[in-house]
């Protein structure tokens, strides 16, 4: 029979910790994991965001270029809607671009308060992602 108050305390307190270190040890493991696991998680979140923003840019260069190409057949006067004529239609050009992008651009003229006005609408596509530039001035 062990002394409680004597020179076997010590004894006793270990005969009831048997578990105790072993129970820590699963404790600090988990939380490990779980702190692993939620730092995973949003490293690969950041990645397909990233993913999404590039499509996202890619698409607005589309629209960008397709912008530019209808800037372009203005000026040049070479475009099959009759722009310059300032007819009040509408008319698409479209383009594909290499590395899977295409562009569609509309235009349509017409009068408001501050007098005539053309507006180009130009919409960039990368797959399943689309973003769009407008384009407006009077003549």
């Amino acid at each position: 029979m062990f002394n409680f108050f004597g020179k076997n305390k010590k004894a006793i307190s270990c005969l009831n910790e048997k578990g105790t270190a072993l129970l820590m040890t699963v404790l600090i493991l988990n939380s490990i994991i779980l702190v692993s696991l939620a730092a995973a998680d949003i490293v690969v979140s950041g990645v397909k965001e990233s993913g999404t923003q590039s499509k996202s840019t890619q698409a607005y260069f589309a629209a960008e270029a397709g912008a530019e190409r209808i800037l372009y057949e203005y000026r040049k006067g070479t475009n099959n809607c009759g722009i310059n004529g300032y007819a009040t239609s509408t008319c698409v050009f479209t383009g594909a671009l290499a590395g899977g992008g295409s562009y569609n651009v509309y235009w349509k003229s017409g009068d408001n308060d501050f007098g005539d006005t053309l507006v180009f609408y130009s919409l960039g596509t990368f797959p399943n992602l689309h973003r769009s530039v407008e384009l407006s001035f009077s003549y």
